[in-house]
């Protein structure tokens, strides 16, 4: 299997997207910007929505690792078109509700596995004081990390 980023681009799935997207915005006038990125976009989408104070909807908890990042789960996408309420969450409040300092929100992601360590296993990690026993428990791996701080 090769990776995705040395598959072309699909031409015509790109058009309709595009078509979509501008149809969607429309009846709106937000002047819909969309940006194709060369590598994993996470970071582009994070900073983007940060300096707009807007949402990131996403099936992706790596954005509970970016500062000042309003994330909610792609899972509530129905809720959201009826005009409920969901769960918005950002590295501060999983911060809290982890009883961590924020920026260890980082370390725990990843210790824990994230889309670039998915691959290893947590028998990979060699880090002083952080024995198996704690990496394969999230109870301990918090304990451990608040800890650190």
């Amino acid at each position: 299997a090769r990776p995705a980023g040395d598959m072309p681009w699909p031409y015509l799935a790109a058009k309709v997207f595009d078509v979509a997207l501008r149809r969607m915005d429309a009846p709106k006038k937000h002047k819909l910007t969309v940006v194709r990125c060369a590598e994993e976009a996470d970071q582009r989408i994070a900073i983007d929505a940060a300096r707009r104070g807007g949402y990131v909807l996403a099936d992706d908890s790596d954005f509970l690792c970016f500062k000042d990042v309003q994330y909610v789960a792609l899972e509530h996408i129905d809720r959201l078109a009826a005009g409920k309420s969901v769960a918005v969450w950002s590295r501060k409040s999983l911060a809290a509700a982890l009883g961590l300092a924020e920026p260890l929100v980082v370390e725990a992601a990843i210790v824990a596995g994230n889309d670039f360590t998915s691959h290893l296993t947590a028998t990979d990690w060699e880090v002083e004081g952080l024995t198996d026993a704690i990496k394969r428990s999230p109870e301990r791996l918090v304990d451990w990390l608040a800890e650190m701080d």
